[in-house]
């Protein structure tokens, strides 16, 4: 078969079973070994040596389905396929088995299409698609490099995430692999941008919206480096890939048609209904996906620099933050939940309480951030510890 000229026909055998054929070549029938090669050498045909045919866009979406983890009923459950249970007749996802053709139907046509309905008998469930990413910005070798490198430690020792991570910016590629170490540098991905002033420091987390980059991805976590990674963040993850608006951390303290932080500048001038809410720190932002929720931070990018293109690039106070609030509760696509109540402020105004970890600390309140930071993950560390010391004795 994988000879220049090829001898010879294949011929489709079919013994009444609808959709399942065999592959004969010279009087043998073609057979899939377990390690993924085939070659026609069986005599007769059984399960090996019996496949199904689909159509090349079927394949793709079944493939697609087949090779991410979803979120099934509302973060209930995060659900795989299961290979050794599957067959081609049936299909293992997670405890449900369900037949081939019926799978094949419920899960439709999309290629990428990130959550679909399917049944269990007679119950209904829905799957949403589990593809979490860690979004960073990270310019230069100063401050937010020693700061990202605390980061990276609540990272990996409290966070329990093993998923993919992008880093947007200027930062040396070799340094922020050798800080994250494996496996998480395998699964990183840096972006170079050119960085002049603190518009372009700040608002790359918007630039990266405005690009195909993040499409794939559902959810999508964009983090300050100067927070810190506190516990098990792989629940707040289900939660967001169910959400229905982005969402951020509230600050009560800054309403958005008073304070400069959370937009004032931008409301003031384009009033709407709505507007005495309180407004939101940026440096956490949960984006459940490109598909449903881009449009509004490709807005919100358009309008940062249209008004910077107006009136000078230092003309927007806290910069991103600032059209973020404005665009998001202008356009109905933004909550609270679930990022507010998983956060802490980290500083002595705010102090974290690392008896109690929800998720995330922001250390912007903090005078020497990656000091505090570091030791904010050792009396995590050190409170865990007890705690099963405790439990022991």
């Amino acid at each position: 078969m994988d000879r220049a000229v090829p001898s010879g026909t294949i011929e489709l055998t079919h013994d009444g079973h609808d959709g399942i054929f065999g592959l004969l070549h010279n009087s043998k029938y073609a057979r899939a070994n377990h390690f993924g090669s085939i070659d026609f050498i069986a005599d007769e045909r059984n399960l090996w040596e019996s496949f199904r045919l689909l159509d090349l866009d079927d394949l793709r979406r079944l493939k697609f389905v087949l090779s991410n983890e979803w979120v099934v009923n509302g973060e209930q459950e995060l659900v795989t396929f299961d290979p050794i249970e599957s067959g081609i007749a049936k299909i293992a996802f997670g405890k449900r088995t369900i037949g081939f053709d019926q799978f094949m139907c419920e899960i439709g046509k999309d290629e990428t299409a990130k959550e679909f309905i399917f049944f269990d008998g007679w119950k209904a469930n829905k799957a949403k698609l589990y593809k979490p990413v860690l979004v960073f910005v990270l310019f230069g070798y100063g401050s937010a490099v020693k700061q990202f490198e605390s980061c990276v430690e609540g990272l990996k020792q409290l966070s329990c995430y093993h998923g993919e991570i992008i880093i947007v910016g200027d930062v040396d590629e070799i340094l922020v692999r050798n800080m994250l170490g494996e496996p998480l540098s395998l699964k990183t991905r840096v972006v170079r941008y050119y960085g002049g002033d603190q518009l372009d420091y700040v608002g790359a987390r918007l630039s990266i919206f405005n690009s195909e980059i993040l499409d794939s991805y559902q959810p999508i976590l964009y983090s300050d480096v100067d927070i810190i990674f506190d516990c098990n963040i792989n629940p707040f993850l289900m939660r967001s890939a169910c959400a229905e608006k982005c969402s951020a951390q509230v600050e009560p303290f800054h309403l958005i048609s008073e304070s400069e932080h959370a937009g004032a500048t931008l409301v003031r001038q384009d009033p709407f209904p709505g507007m005495e809410k309180p407004g939101f720190n940026g440096g956490l932002l949960m984006v459940p996906n490109v598909e449903n929720h881009g449009k509004y931070l490709r807005a919100a990018f358009r309008s940062m620099s249209l008004y910077c293109n107006e009136q000078g690039r230092k003309s927007i106070p806290f910069y991103d933050q600032s059209v973020l609030n404005y665009v998001l509760y202008k356009m109905g696509d933004f909550d609270a939940s679930p990022v507010t109540e998983c956060v802490q402020i980290g500083g002595p105004d705010f102090p974290a309480d690392p008896s109690n970890p929800r998720g995330f600390v922001h250390f912007w309140n903090a005078r020497y951030k990656p000091g505090e930071m570091l030791d904010y993950v050792g009396s995590v560390i050190a409170e865990s510890q007890g705690r099963v010391v405790g439990a022991d004795s």
